[in-house]
């Protein structure tokens, strides 16, 4: 518990960077998150907040180019991480009951990274279409957070 705390603490401090610096520390997170021995719920909680960040700083830029290259460089610089997390966590969501996802589902919602997903997924996928982007290595771990993955 205290190692998720001082995660979480971390993840905080870090998350009010701007520019490179944001890509760094959200870099040195998802390092640190992988090769945590934290519970998959923590490592769910803590790459939802991550994801979140991202998504957030990148619905920030004033161009859509420079949203999507944001997307782009976190992409490819955390590839290996995002793909180890979505693999470890989606292993764990499959191995879940129908009842443990639906609590699942409901602890969810009720998390603070929720409402910036929720306001920031549809904007962002919305502008990749648009403008003809791809997420890349970003959207195998916005899967993980789809309710209707979750529940299914």
């Amino acid at each position: 518990m205290r190692s998720f705390t001082l995660l979480m603490f971390t993840l905080v401090l870090l998350s009010g960077c701007t520019g490179m610096k944001e890509l760094q520390s959200h870099r040195q997170a998802l390092k640190e998150l992988a090769t945590s021995s934290l519970a998959p719920e923590a490592k769910f909680d803590a790459l939802a907040i991550i994801v979140a960040d991202v998504l957030d700083e990148a619905a920030a830029r004033p161009k859509p180019y420079q949203a999507f290259r944001h997307l782009d460089k976190f992409g490819r610089q955390n590839e290996s991480s995002l793909q180890a997390l979505s693999q470890e966590l989606q292993t764990w969501l499959n191995e879940m009951g129908p009842v443990e996802k639906l609590s699942l589902a409901a602890r969810t919602l009720s998390k603070p990274y929720s409402r910036k997903l929720i306001q920031t997924v549809p904007k962002i996928t919305r502008m990749a279409q648009e403008e003809g982007y791809t997420l890349g290595p970003l959207e195998q771990a916005l899967v993980l957070y789809r309710l209707r993955g979750i529940l299914d």
